[in-house]
C-alpha cells in the first residue's frame, strides 16, 4: 500500500506540546500530536522586521486594511493570499512585504504545515522560500525536511508523496 506522506523523523519544534502513543479503535498505535498555536502580542508587532499583526477566523480583511490604511490587493499581495473576505482561520496577517530572506537559518518541516504556513510563520516571501529550496508551486516537502530560509539548498528536499485517487481501485493495480 502507498502511504500518504513518507515520514522521516521529525525535528524538534517549540510548537509540538505533546507526542504520545494513543490506542485506536483497532488497537493499533498511532502517535497523536498536539500542536498548539504560538503566542503573539496584541495589535502590531514585528517578525523578521515586518509589521504583523495575529487576526482572529472570521476578522473581514478589508477591516485590517481600513485600519493600517493600506490598499487590499497590497494586504493580499503582503500576505501571498487569493482575494478573500474573512480569514478561514487565525493568522498572522503581514502590514509590508515580507523579507527574501527568514530571521532563521532553517525551518522543518512540521505535521500539517504547507509552504504557506511556513512562510508566514518565518516572515519570508512565499517565492523565495520555494526559490531558496528548489521548490516549484505545488510541491509539499516532506516531515522533518530541513529548509533554508537565508541560502539556496544545495538540493531539493524529500518531497511528502501525493495520495492517489481513490478510484483507482485493486482492478488497476495489479
Amino acid at each position: 500500500t502507498l502511504q500518504a506522506l513518507q515520514m522521516e523523523k521529525p525535528a524538534t519544534n517549540p510548537l509540538v506540546l505533546n507526542e504520545k502513543n494513543k490506542e485506536s479503535k483497532n488497537d493499533e498505535k498511532s502517535i497523536g500530536i498536539e500542536i498548539s498555536t504560538p503566542s503573539y502580542p496584541e495589535g502590531k508587532f514585528k517578525l523578521n522586521e515586518t509589521p504583523v499583526i495575529y487576526a482572529k477566523k472570521g476578522t473581514p480583511l478589508l477591516s485590517i486594511a481600513r485600519e493600517y490604511d493600506i490598499p487590499l490587493a497590497r494586504l493580499f499581495d503582503f500576505n501571498d493570499m487569493q482575494s478573500t473576505i474573512a480569514l478561514t482561520k487565525d493568522q498572522l496577517i503581514f502590514l509590508q512585504r515580507k523579507r527574501r530572506t527568514g530571521h532563521h537559518e532553517f525551518h522543518i518541516v512540521q505535521p500539517g504545515e504547507t509552504l504557506f504556513d511556513i512562510a508566514q510563520t518565518e516572515a519570508i516571501r512565499l517565492s523565495s522560500l520555494q526559490e531558496l529550496n528548489w521548490l516549484q508551486k505545488d510541491d509539499m516537502p516532506a516531515i522533518g525536511e530541513k529548509l533554508f530560509l537565508h541560502t539556496k539548498a544545495d538540493v531539493m528536499p524529500k518531497l511528502a508523496l501525493k495520495l492517489l485517487d481513490t478510484t483507482l481501485t485493486q482492478t488497476s493495480i495489479h
